[in-house]
């Protein structure tokens, strides 16, 4: 993951002061704020089948974002963010999981999620390349 810019408040600074990207890695962006970064995708086949749920838990609680995970999902890797996510795919071939259904992406597909339960699974033997805009959110009940 290369994080490129965050955002640490709304509406966002624009004076150039400070380096943006200097903070405690999280998979969230920042109370208020937003964070813009492009992740690679091996293949699954690479790392996935050693990947148990516990493995999975860890991963997330290095980057901060224990309560991202969804341990009971049709995916190791499925997470839950409290943002509105946009995702442009970039190269290679990528699938959205979601709880109840899947959708593969291609490049110069675009996603967009809020809230969702997902991961992203590289099922081809080539590497994929998404680039996402998570921005902070809050969920609202009716």
């Amino acid at each position: 993951m290369n994080e490129l810019w965050v955002t640490t408040t709304m509406p966002a600074p624009i004076d150039a002061s400070g380096e943006p990207t200097e903070r405690t890695y999280s998979l969230e962006p920042p109370a208020c704020g937003t964070v813009f970064r492009i992740c690679g995708y091996p293949p699954d086949a690479s790392f996935v089948g050693e990947l148990d749920r516990a493995a999975a838990a860890r991963a997330f609680a290095d980057v901060r974002s224990s309560a991202a995970f969804v341990a009971d999902a049709p995916h190791p890797l499925m997470h839950c963010t409290e943002t509105v996510d946009y995702a442009i795919v970039i190269a290679g071939e990528i699938t959205l999981v979601l709880d109840h259904s899947e959708t593969t992406l291609f490049p110069g597909d675009v996603a967009i999620q809020r809230g969702t339960n997902h991961a992203w699974s590289n099922r081809t033997d080539q590497n994929a390349l998404v680039a996402f805009v998570l921005i902070d959110g809050k969920r609202t009940c009716a």
